[in-house]
């Protein structure tokens, strides 16, 4: 809402910036592109709008209120999203973290500006933010004046009339191994996500989690399939052979997705109801199978797309701002290229994976969600020794060859 407000909108044209806001269960971000010689208005700009002094009209807020009712419904039509809200709901039950990101439709109407206003002041704390300028500014020492002046607009200590706000929540969340199952017969397609535990930003995981999800890789039957190389074993990528055997499957995705305080590795896959029985069980099959054998050809693959997204977000300023910021909010620190390239190198070795990804995958608890026609997995609604099973996968581990 701030940043549609009229006065931000003004500023922005005034500068011709361009805008994007970044927006997920921890973090709210704003990245405004300009020329080097506007650092400095940018700066001013973003402390106007997110300092106390700046009031939200209530004309404005109202309708506000109706952007956020449809952009919720909205969510349900896109069933990425809706798979991933199921899968946080049913992962983190008794924590905020399982909460819909949008908030709960039946809510909105209830929602008053003093509660907006009550937020941005618990939550938009100088403690709690990360200002970062990357590009070449013309003045720097006088931008870095900017940035000053912008932390001191924004207190540390949120008060309220005198009163100190209540803290933001810190309770950890812990995820809760359980299925959950959205039928709808009208839809062409089945959505099914699994969600493995993980630690916190910044951990002494964090590093091959991001190699891992390189490792595993995407899938899209337009791009990878049989209809593309008339055979799916001459992909390069061992997950691409063998979803491609599953004329049915359409799209696979892998996610490392961390907080301050744990996280997420999440699949995905979207396909035809009929495969529904092989996609409850693939997205861990994939994690899983890579605790048995990993093909070395994929490991440098996986190593080469990590240092080409290196390279390619540098460039690009919304990525590359945003990966700082959570560095400095998660770490305190950033953590940069050479650093992640060294260590990705350092894990780049078939036998490394293996023994480093069993403790983490293999025999693990799990989140499941699906959604859409069911009609094919109504054997397995609830969360049964057969599905737990699906993250054994083999007895055979290969212990003779890689020992843990």
């Amino acid at each position: 809402m701030l940043v549609r407000s009229p006065e931000f909108k003004a500023g922005v044209g005034a500068l011709g910036a361009k805008v994007h806001v970044h927006s997920d269960r921890e973090i709210q971000g704003v990245t405004l592109a300009v020329f080097n010689d506007q650092a400095q208005q940018a700066v001013e700009l973003l402390a106007k709008v997110f300092s106390r002094d700046f009031q939200l009209n209530e004309s404005a807020f109202e309708a506000e209120k109706e952007i956020l009712h449809r952009r919720g419904l909205e969510v349900q039509r896109d069933q990425l999203e809706q798979t991933m809200s199921c899968l946080y709901e049913t992962a983190f039950e008794d924590h905020t973290m399982g909460l819909p990101q949008l908030g709960f439709r039946d809510n909105i109407p209830n929602l008053t500006l003093a509660d907006v206003h009550a937020h941005r002041d618990r939550t938009f704390t100088a403690s709690r933010m990360a200002l970062v300028i990357s590009g070449n500014p013309a003045d720097a020492e006088a931008t870095l004046d900017k940035a000053q002046d912008f932390a001191s607009k924004v207190s540390s200590a949120p008060m309220v009339e005198g009163n100190q706000l209540d803290p933001v929540s810190q309770e950890t969340p812990y995820m809760t191994s359980s299925i959950m199952n959205i039928r709808d017969d009208e839809m062409a397609n089945l959505n099914v996500g699994v969600g493995y535990p993980t630690r916190e930003y910044g951990s002494e995981d964090h590093f091959f989690y991001m190699f891992f999800q390189e490792l595993v890789g995407d899938f899209n039957a337009n791009e990878h399939g049989s209809a593309h190389v008339n055979f799916s074993d001459r992909q390069y990528n061992n997950s691409h052979i063998w979803l491609g055997d599953a004329p049915g499957i359409n799209l696979f995705q892998a996610r490392y997705r961390p907080y301050s305080d744990g996280g997420l590795f999440t699949t995905f896959i979207h396909g035809h109801e009929v495969w529904g029985g092989v996609m409850l069980h693939m997205g861990q099959f994939f994690n899983s199978e890579f605790t048995k054998y990993v093909n070395q050809a994929d490991v440098y693959r996986a190593r080469a797309r990590i240092f080409n997204n290196l390279l390619n977000n540098s460039r690009v300023s919304v990525k590359n701002n945003l990966s700082i910021g959570q560095d400095l909010l998660y770490t305190g620190r950033r953590i940069g290229r050479n650093e992640i390239a060294r260590r990705v190198s350092a894990m780049a070795e078939a036998g490394h994976v293996l023994r480093k990804a069993k403790p983490l995958f293999y025999d693990q608890d799990i989140a499941v969600a699906s959604y859409g026609p069911q009609h094919m997995i109504d054997a397995n609604n609830h969360f049964n020794r057969w599905l737990k099973k699906s993250t054994l996968h083999s007895n055979q581990v290969r212990s003779e060859m890689y020992p843990l």
